[in-house]
């Protein structure tokens, strides 16, 4: 009988010790994906409240390439990280049939126009609450150079803001 009490308790004492080993692994991997949950639901809540829309586009130089766009902030997202903002410029070139589009990068220098494959910022309407940050109601003025020609045609631009939000215009160069 002391025998088997004495086996028991040792198998009692394994489970426990093994419950207590695992059980921090358990939890941390609880946690893990916990706040992995928390940052998809963080970034659909942006995606969520994210709304622009292109209010005007125009190409105001066709030789050197020169394009303004307006984008006005629709939603509730604050957007100022205009650094991972894409904004894609398509047009016709006089020496290829096809289209050509351009990816430009966003440079905090606009004055007086931007580098050839740059947008910048050149202004934020009402910009009194936050400065230089877009916030609801606002517009922003931007300026874009690409690097060639823009024959006449149809141009189109495409602006996506950091959080994937899509907006696009297009403008007829006579």
């Amino acid at each position: 009988m002391g025998l088997s009490v004495a086996i028991a308790g040792g198998i009692v004492m394994f489970s426990m010790i093994y419950v207590m080993l695992t059980l921090p692994n358990m939890i941390d991997q609880t946690v893990s994906i916990n706040k992995a949950s928390s940052e998809i639901a963080e970034i659909e809540n942006s995606i969520l409240k994210t709304n622009m829309a292109m209010s005007s586009f125009t190409v105001t130089d066709a030789v050197n390439g020169y394009v303004q766009f307006e984008i006005e902030n629709l939603g509730t997202e604050k957007m100022w990280n205009f650094t991972n903002f894409d904004v894609l410029i398509t047009y016709q070139i006089s020496s290829s049939p096809w289209n050509r589009t351009e990816s430009l990068t966003y440079s905090e220098e606009c004055n007086p126009l931007p580098a050839s494959g740059n947008w910048c910022r050149q202004s934020i309407s009402n910009d009194n609450i936050d400065p230089k940050i877009l916030n609801n109601g606002e517009t922003l003025t931007a300026r874009g150079r690409v690097s060639q020609t823009i024959d006449s045609g149809l141009v189109t631009a495409v602006v996506s803001s950091n959080n994937g939000v899509v907006t696009a215009r297009t403008y007829s160069v006579p």
